[in-house]
């Protein structure tokens, strides 16, 4: 009787070690693509995840939507999320941006038309993804539009790379929503 309580918490002691160790394991993230060279004397750099406003990549991003007539959507920011690079002091030598996210809002009459949700969702894709690639601080991240209507709001996320294999707006609004 003894040795079954010894068993048994031995065999609790082991499935909370196995917990542990799996909650830590992290998917390995891409390398960074620098925005700026990097100085001269680069020496080691501590990284640190981080995000900046992109303002100028905003202003081009608001252009698209204009040239594409889409008065409706609004841009709230653009972020260029990578990683700093930190002087053994903590110091900020440099930012390596990764991709470069973008933030919208649209005002629409409904916001559980789906149909009409999707042609503006789409229309917002394509006059993004119609930017040059030097216009951003990195590629394309997520593209995340905030749907308003009558007090109902309405959010959709995806990345770039997911929505551009969509091949129907079912599939597309379906990417947007996380299904």
């Amino acid at each position: 009787m003894r040795y079954r309580w010894l068993i048994a918490a031995l065999l609790l002691a082991a499935i909370a070690l196995i917990a542990v160790g799996i909650s830590r394991v992290q998917a390995p993230s891409p390398p960074p693509v620098e925005t700026a060279s990097p100085p001269e004397d680069t020496g080691a750099c501590i990284w640190q995840w981080a995000r900046q406003d992109a303002p100028e990549a905003a202003a081009r991003a608001r252009a698209a939507l204009d040239a594409a007539g889409l008065t409706a959507a609004q841009i709230e920011r653009v972020e260029a999320y990578g990683e700093n690079c930190l002087d053994a002091a903590g110091g900020v030598r440099y930012f390596a941006a990764m991709t470069t996210d973008f933030y919208l809002t649209a005002a629409i009459a409904r916001a559980d038309d789906d149909a009409a949700v999707t042609d503006l969702a789409r229309a917002a894709f394509t006059a993004l993804t119609a930017l040059p690639a030097d216009a951003l601080p990195a590629r394309a991240g997520y593209f995340d539009l905030v749907i308003r209507s009558d007090g109902q709001e309405r959010r959709l996320r995806a990345r770039f790379e997911a929505l551009s294999r969509a091949q129907t707006d079912a599939e597309f609004l379906a990417v947007l929503q996380g299904s």
